[in-house]
């Protein structure tokens, strides 16, 4: 296998590029990057239009301006706004996981640069999967250590792959393959214009002595000299090490060639040692292509022992081939097809979407553009507030809003912290929070048969509390318009909570599962009755 710096790779340089722009948006020389890269595919021509004559506009203003005209370029900056706020709210594995998915980013880099950048796209994110473990705060310190750390990937070769792999001798170490080129390059070994300037001399002490060459110094100094022949000799020695590493790679065929320029190849060249080696049992001949070439080939031809006649085993026979010899083997069950518990909701009969507002209409509101993200923040902060001291917690809220919504007005940021604030400080609530037991963001996956077919289920649950003879979930909910009564909870939020009830008592049979939502807006603990619940489930495992 070879090694390979991940950070060296052309498809990673571009990811880091992509990320550099999402740090600091009038970075041009990374945006010019990522706007040739396999992410854009544009042109040196579209660079140009946009790059000359923008005076002292950025790159990325610049783009805002013509995107107003231009189509090509008003997609591109469509792209480049909706990755900045993927940026701003999604953990790095997660964003770069989502561009090289969702946006068929590892596609395209396939297209340009080869099959081989799928194993160099997965050593990236396994590295941003691991900054995130280790807690490298954002997108910013992955980078710089990605870049820093350098690290190290070892490709093994697939043979069974249609393609050419070009490389260094040093790089081919240890691999093989069924042909290989070894192209002599006709040049000496070793070129006295590369000679050292500080020099080691050989000493009777333990410690060395060294010298500075200076032009014509080396020229009558036997000392150097000597010196200097030692190195030569030492390069000489490697070069034909080399030479050995080349021609055992190969396995079936060897084909050495090279070339000269303006000066006949070296007499110590790959080329002359190796026909002068072989100079007894070369055959002048001519290669498919009619080209005329020297051939060394090995005779491999062994007889092998003819197989002893053995004795038949009686004790093996059949006196007739079992029924079971001919049966065809029953194909596997297909897999189940997975669903997830919020989504479900598109199985029911009449589907009735949950009737929430896209847009705020309160003045202090401005800076936001949806409910979603307001939501998603509400969430997050009651994920990791109460694993903070109380007197930690204001001021880690307030960090978070600056860094991770710094486009929202004041006035919200304040309003979003007292009731995040206000929802901790409840009593009832505070007690679910505290709980030695209670755990967040909790990954639940099973099996359920919906309308005849058996169906995977992959969900999360914000908040399970586990006690000694019941299991508490609660799910938040940041939703404008809050139902009076658990009967008047959306069908799909009443499906969701089914789901979950349904797989956790399969896992704790001999405990009771309560289920709740967490209105944040008015701060209410809603109960969902089991037996809503049941019926919320029949209405898609019926039939």
């Amino acid at each position: 296998a070879d090694k390979l710096v991940i950070s060296e790779h052309i498809a990673v340089k571009d990811l880091i590029a992509l990320g550099q722009v999402m740090v600091m948006s009038d970075d041009d020389l990374s945006l010019a990057a990522i706007l040739k890269s396999p992410l854009f595919n544009h042109s040196e021509d579209d660079l140009f239009k946009l790059a000359y004559g923008r005076e002292n506009l950025s790159l990325r203003q610049a783009l805002a301006a013509i995107a107003k005209t231009d189509a090509q370029f008003s997609a591109t900056h469509e792209r480049l706004n909706r990755w900045s706020k993927m940026a701003r709210h999604m953990p790095v594995y997660e964003f770069f996981a989502q561009i090289l998915s969702v946006y068929s980013g590892r596609k395209e880099f396939s297209k340009r640069f080869g099959s081989e950048v799928h194993d160099v796209l997965d050593a990236f994110l396994l590295q941003a999967l691991n900054s995130e473990t280790i807690g490298l705060p954002g997108l910013e310190a992955f980078l710089s250590t990605l870049v820093e750390t350098a690290p190290e990937i070892k490709r093994e070769q697939d043979l069974e792959k249609d393609e050419i792999r070009i490389m260094t001798v040093h790089a081919s170490k240890g691999l093989e393959a069924p042909i290989v080129f070894l192209v002599d390059h006709g040049a000496a070994p070793y070129n006295k214009r590369y000679n050292p300037k500080l020099v080691a001399l050989r000493t009777e002490r333990n410690t060395p002595d060294f010298i500075w060459l200076s032009g014509g110094s080396a020229k009558g100094n036997k000392v150097t000299r000597n010196a200097l022949d030692e190195i030569a000799n030492k390069a000489e020695a490697e070069y034909q090490r080399l030479l050995y590493v080349g021609m055992t790679r190969a396995a079936d065929r060897l084909i050495l060639c090279g070339y000269s320029g303006a000066r006949d190849q070296h007499a110590s060249c790959w080329y002359n040692v190796v026909q002068n080696a072989l100079s007894d049992e070369l055959v002048e001949t001519k290669s498919a292509s009619g080209l005329d070439i020297l051939r060394w080939q090995k005779n491999t031809d062994i007889e092998l022992p003819k197989p002893s006649e053995h004795k038949k085993d009686t004790a093996c026979e059949f006196d007739e081939m079992p029924q079971w010899i001919n049966k065809k083997l029953p194909s596997d069950p297909p897999l189940p097809r997975p669903l997830t518990p919020s989504g479900a909701a598109l199985l029911l009969d009449e589907f009735e979407p949950v009737p929430e507002p896209i847009f705020f209409d309160e003045p202090d509101q401005a800076g936001i553009s949806n409910q979603f993200e307001r939501g998603q923040v509400i969430h997050i902060l009651l994920q990791y507030l109460p694993d903070l001291a109380q007197d930690q917690r204001i001021l880690a809220a307030q960090k978070y809003l600056q860094n991770a919504v710094a486009h929202w007005s004041e006035p919200l940021k304040a309003k979003t912290l007292d009731l995040v604030m206000s929802l901790l400080a409840l009593p009832e609530l505070q007690s679910l929070f505290d709980h030695k037991n209670s755990r967040t963001e909790v990954a639940l996956t099973g099996t359920l048969e919906i309308n005849g077919k058996l169906r995977m289920i992959n969900g999360q649950i914000d908040r399970l509390i586990e006690y000694e003879d019941r299991i508490l979930i609660i799910d938040y909910k940041s939703n404008q318009v809050i139902p009076t009564s658990p009967q008047e909870v959306p069908k799909t939020y009443q499906l969701q909570m089914a789901l979950y009830h349904h797989l956790l008592s399969e896992i704790y049979p001999q405990k009771q599962i309560e289920s709740y939502l967490l209105w944040t807006n008015n701060a209410h603990l809603m109960k969902l009755p089991v037996e809503l619940l049941q019926q919320a489930l029949l209405s898609i495992t019926k039939g």
